[in-house]
């Protein structure tokens, strides 16, 4: 039974990870999607909160700054520059892999998470800073 719920987690989580490659690929053909920073706050917000409870303890860390920052680009309506696009599609790269492999509990691209977070961090950092 755990293991199908398991199961059905890492199904959904993926659908809304192939969401949000399928918003970043109009997003990236100049073809506007408003709805993009919704897509990618909500998908962070709900892997960091049940992640850990299908054994992915790691997620928090990593999905948590995405939140933040994609939840300031949601609010403000900012517009997501190449970098930030780029940023977050090694993110979902990254987290696919690992719910790919989740017996294994760290993705082969486990060093790169460091950077990716590091990414996110210092742009929440900087907007927190810009609206004080």
């Amino acid at each position: 039974m755990i293991k199908e719920i398991r199961n059905t987690f890492i199904k959904e989580a993926s659908l809304n990870l192939e969401l949000i490659e399928q918003g970043i690929q109009k997003y990236s053909s100049n073809d506007s999607n408003p709805e993009l920073a919704e897509i990618v706050y909500r998908t962070m917000h709900t892997l960091k909160g049940s992640g850990p409870m299908f054994g992915f303890d790691y997620l928090p860390e990593i999905t948590q700054p995405i939140e933040k920052a994609y939840q300031y680009l949601f609010q403000t309506e900012a517009e997501l520059s190449e970098e930030v696009i780029t940023k977050t599609s090694e993110v979902v790269a990254f987290i696919k892999e690992s719910l790919s492999n989740p017996d294994t509990h760290l993705p082969e691209s486990w060093g790169k998470k460091s950077v990716l977070i590091e990414f996110f961090n210092n742009l929440c950092q900087l907007n927190a800073e810009t609206h004080d």
